[in-house]
């Protein structure tokens, strides 16, 4: 496993180096890996000395690892420069000779990083993510944390649909089934129910996109067969395991969000070690899983708020852009959630600005999905934040 570092701030650091027994009070190992980032390998332990004995020696590059005796090691590099900078240097061709499978490892994950747009196939045509492509949210449920009851007939769903394409939804997100925390799971023929008539309609609109959001094959299956382009499944294939096969035979896009627990036990003392370790650890597993049984075309979800806590969510904020190692697009679903509350005190239909505040930064770091209540309101922050970037560019 690789993870490449960025942006981390001392904590981060701290935590990255006393993972692999370094002591915090080494202030300017600290310094250089928040200043230039780092490169984070999980390897063999031949490989391990291989590589250091490629860099031991160099002076513009720090190499540290854990305990060498052991059958993987974690090796942490860090470049004296950028870590993307030295990744698509010559320094590299080194490495080439004594690990070429290391070497090859760094360069893929170096483009993958770097990716920016995808066309994922769906029925009827193509998906085009590039950043920002905008999910608008349907929940045709009486119990969603923020606007649970309000659409819950598919005539008002449905009206609820039209205006959030209106106003710039590239993507429509429907939900039969509350995943707040506590939420209680629903029969599969009541879900149907709420989503089927919605969906029915939607697919008859001309360019909307249909994303569906439940962890039941058997819903996913329905809703694809009436019109549906997109899998939407929190539990990243992990509930249902008939949902892999679905994906598969529809060739549609999955996204696969982390979660810990149920969402029913997930708010209950959810708790991490290395927060960013386990999520990618676990990611990388659910991908790998998703590419045995022939489905390839991902989105990854971090899965705010489910089984976090209050700090875990702003550190999965700050940090989102690590995410991007995988080479697949990165959705954000921050919208009106109860971190942002723990700052502002407000309920979540007022928590539009808090939710425009983490999106944009997401937005920065280079996600390409944002799952919002808020479409217009977003649409619109993201056209000035655009603007005031051409413009500084030009």
């Amino acid at each position: 496993m690789m993870r490449i570092l960025r942006n981390l701030n001392i904590a981060d650091a701290r935590e990255e180096c006393e993972k692999l027994g370094i002591s915090s009070e080494e202030k300017g190992l600290l310094d250089k890996l928040i200043q230039y980032g780092g490169i984070k390998l999980s390897v063999a332990g031949e490989v391990a000395s291989g590589i250091q004995q490629t860099f031991t020696q160099w002076e513009d590059i720090t190499l540290v690892t854990s305990d060498t005796s052991g059958e993987e090691v974690e090796v942490l590099l860090i470049p004296h420069c950028d870590v993307l900078e030295f990744l698509s240097s010559d320094s590299l061709r080194h490495l080439e000779r004594i690990s070429p499978e290391v070497y090859q490892l760094l360069q893929e994950s170096r483009k993958r990083f770097l990716e920016e747009s995808w066309e994922y196939r769906i029925p009827g045509g193509t998906l085009k993510i590039r950043k920002p492509l905008l999910m608008g949210i349907v929940n045709t449920t009486p119990d969603s944390f923020s606007d649970g009851g309000q659409f819950h007939s598919p005539e008002r769903a449905y009206q609820h649909a039209m205006s959030l394409l209106e106003g710039g939804a590239n993507v429509i997100d429907i939900g039969g089934e509350s995943t707040r925390p506590g939420a209680s799971p629903v029969p599969l023929e009541e879900e149907w129910q709420r989503v089927g008539p919605v969906i029915q309609r939607l697919a008859k609109v001309k360019d909307c996109i249909i994303s569906i959001d439940t962890v039941k094959s058997e819903i996913a299956r329905r809703a694809l067969e009436e019109g549906a382009h997109i899998i939407n499944d929190i539990s990243a294939l992990r509930f249902d395991e008939n949902m892999v096969n679905v994906a598969h035979h529809y060739a549609v896009p999955v996204i696969l969000m982390h979660m810990q627990g149920m969402p029913q036990t997930m708010q209950k003392n959810p708790t991490y070690t290395h927060l960013m370790e386990e999520i990618i650890t676990f990611f990388q597993k659910q991908i790998d899983y998703a590419g045995g049984h022939g489905v390839t075309q991902l989105i990854i979800d971090p899965g705010i708020g489910f089984g976090k806590r209050v700090e875990d969510n702003y550190e999965l904020i700050r940090r989102i852009a690590e995410f991007r190692v995988f080479g697949y697009p990165i959705l954000l679903g921050a919208s009106r959630k109860s971190f942002i509350g723990k700052l502002s005190g407000n309920l979540p239909r007022d928590r539009i600005g808090g939710t425009i505040a983490a999106n944009l930064y997401a937005y920065q770091k280079g996600v390409q999905m944002f799952r919002v209540h808020d479409v217009k309101e977003l649409k619109e922050a993201l056209q000035v934040f655009q603007g005031i970037q051409d413009l500084k560019a030009s």
